[in-house]
């Protein structure tokens, strides 16, 4: 993947809505995903980015990830980027929900900037990194 713009891979659990629309949920939705041997450049914003409660009105969503031997360098937001509830930017709204839960491993890839946080009040990143490497 090169040159994309805001995210270079997107792992979700659940998008409420784009614009707020409080009758647009997203709930209880359980996700599993293995993001294994990919090259991501040059992105304008995230390499990598993983989130377990999306924009809008997300609840309740747990998402399991294994990150792993992924080249993740020179995007413009950060490398690799794993949230439990979403901190929005001038193109998504903040995550309104509570209780999203993003649990897993990123491990053996090459990337400088990884940031894991919970995001949101209400919400969680449980990641555990290892052996990361920064970009050359």
């Amino acid at each position: 993947m090169k040159n994309a713009f805001l995210f270079g891979i997107w792992v979700n659990g659940g998008i409420g809505s784009f614009d707020g629309t409080p009758a647009e949920v997203a709930n209880d939705n359980e996700v599993k995903a293995v993001v294994l041997d990919n090259t991501v450049t040059g992105t304008t914003g995230e390499g990598i980015h993983l989130e377990a409660g999306g924009s809008g009105e997300a609840n309740v969503n747990a998402v399991l990830v294994r990150v792993r031997k992924n080249t993740v360098c020179h995007n413009s937001s950060g490398d690799i980027h794993a949230i439990g509830g979403l901190r929005g930017n001038p193109f998504l709204i903040d995550n309104t929900g509570a209780g999203n839960i993003l649990t897993g491993l990123i491990a053996h890839n090459t990337a400088t900037a990884v940031t894991v946080e919970n995001g949101v009040a209400g919400n969680a990143a449980l990641i555990r990194q290892f052996e990361n490497v920064p970009c050359p």
